[in-house]
């Protein structure tokens, strides 16, 4: 009976060592996207960013516009910091690895004025370009 037990405790622990060795593999030695990736990624953010459908702000956060691109630009399990860099009264400029996003936002035709002083409930249509250099 203590052969079977230890037999069974084996079969248990092997993969559950394999596992783990994966686990500290991938999250220590694992590389994250490179430079040109990270590229690749901010241009689709800025596409998906300029449409002809008008966009709410975001009121809270590093910007008003960075939730609408960020989950392109960070994947899960991956280490790429999205960062606000500069803001003005309607331009935006996000950076990543070296890599700066322009927003440019412009109250969507047709919007009233807000009805309150802190509440911006109007739309914007928004144009994103994307450099392959720091922010200025």
């Amino acid at each position: 009976m203590v052969i079977v037990l230890r037999v069974a405790l084996l079969v248990m622990a092997v993969p559950s060592a394999w596992w783990a060795a994966d686990g500290l593999r991938q999250a220590t030695f694992a590389p994250g996207p490179d430079h040109d990736e990270i590229v690749e990624r901010m241009g689709t953010a800025a596409e998906e960013l300029t449409t002809d459908e008008p966009r709410l702000k975001y009121p809270a956060g590093d910007g008003a516009w960075d939730e609408y691109g960020v989950d392109e630009i960070r994947r899960p399990a991956e280490d790429v910091v999205l960062r606000l860099a500069s803001t003005s009264e309607n331009t935006e400029r996000y950076e990543a690895d070296g890599v700066c996003m322009t927003v440019v936002a412009s109250v969507a035709p047709g919007e009233p004025e807000p009805r309150y002083a802190n509440i911006d409930d109007r739309r914007y249509t928004l144009e994103a370009d994307v450099m392959d250099r720091p922010c200025p």
